[in-house]
Parts: C-alpha cells; structure tokens; sequence
C-alpha cells in the first residue's frame, strides 16, 4: 500500500526532477532535491522522516537514481535512429 508520502515523492519527482549528467548527480540531488524535496513535503504536512522512509532511507541515493534514469531518459531521446 503507497503511504502519503510515497505519493507525494513519486509526483514531486516526476514534476520536478531533471536530468543530468552523471557528474552532476551526486551534486544536484545532495544540494539541490533534497532540500527541495524536503521543504515541498513539510508545506504539505510530511515529515522529513516521513519522506525519508518513503526514499527507502536515503534520500540523496534516491533521488540520484530519478535523475540517472531522467538523463537516460534524454540521452535515448538524443540517439541517432538504428
């Protein structure tokens, strides 16, 4: 059963969460989504340990992978046809 702060999480990285390149994954999810996330889910009434425990436990890593899989996402979109 998806719990309120799952829901919001998927959403929120649905709507907000880009792609980048892998050098700067690490960097945006530690310093630009967390704390974005975090912030958007309190305005809402979802604690950060809520959101947290619906990250698995790790926010950052998380939110790493939304953005690796986003960039995947771009770089297939971007690939010559076969």
């Amino acid at each position: 059963m998806t719990t309120p702060a799952q829901k919001f999480l998927e959403d929120w990285v649905r709507d907000r969460v880009a792609g980048v390149p892998y050098s700067e994954q690490k960097r945006q999810a530690n310093d630009t989504y967390a704390p974005a996330c975090i912030g958007a889910a309190a305005r809402v009434g979802i604690t950060r340990r809520e959101i947290i425990e619906a990250a698995g436990g790790d926010l950052a890593g998380y939110l790493e992978v939304a953005i690796e899989d986003k960039w995947d996402d771009v770089v297939r979109k971007n690939l010559p046809p076969q």
